[in-house]
């Protein structure tokens, strides 16, 4: 299935896109398997590719009023934060340069990195699951709940999380502390995750 381009003739792999939303969603669900260092700077990585693509996706016009099924439930959702809040301890907290529900405030509104990227996750997750019904569908409908609350939503998030890992990477001595401390942070922390907490990663049957 293609999607056409917004700004060029040549139509968008759907299927391409789809395995890029999958490669960000599986780097999530093994964080374990990671070094600290080597999670933010592969976050950042997976998430270009989408938000690139996600400008050349054309909402479609008809929506077939599909049930928009949710796939992460709130204790998976709950879990993946856990696990990324205890990667980056005290350093989760940032300040948001720009709040799109307060456009005109000067003051400035914090954030939490482990938040935004389990919201992106989650949305993710649910449109991989729901497009990969196979029906068409759902996968119209799929592609139209994803270009929403890109818009609305996450598509902000993922903007502000890019921003502050570009800190971490390149801005070093700082207040950030850089990449290289994270491990430290990471294995001072007291939270601990158990098997049950990575097994609700994946939701069931998959």
């Amino acid at each position: 299935m293609d999607i056409s381009s917004k700004k060029t003739e040549k139509p968008l792999d759907i299927n391409l896109f789809v395995k890029n939303c999958e490669d960000y969603c599986k780097l999530i669900e093994s964080l374990d398997e990671m070094s600290s260092v080597n999670v933010l700077q592969d976050i950042k990585i997976a998430l270009f590719p989408i938000y690139q693509k996600m400008h050349r996706i054309s909402r479609p016009k008809t929506k077939y009023e599909h049930d928009a099924e949710k796939f992460v439930t709130e204790r998976q959702y709950n879990k993946v934060r856990k696990i990324l809040l205890t990667i980056m301890g005290p350093r989760d907290t940032y300040n948001e340069i720009f709040n799109p529900e307060k456009p005109n405030s000067k003051k400035s509104t914090q954030a939490s990195l482990s938040e935004d990227l389990t919201d992106i996750y989650q949305d993710l997750k649910d449109f991989v699951q729901w497009h990969n019904q196979g029906t068409f569908e759902a996968m119209n409908d799929a592609i139209i709940e994803l270009v929403d609350t890109f818009g609305k939503f996450w598509g902000m998030k993922l903007l502000n999380a890019a921003r502050y890992i570009h800190a971490f990477q390149y801005i070093k001595p700082s207040a950030y502390g850089g990449l290289d401390d994270l491990d430290e942070v990471a294995d001072e922390d007291d939270t601990e995750v158990d098997d049950e907490d990575l097994e609700l990663l994946t939701p069931e049957g998959e």
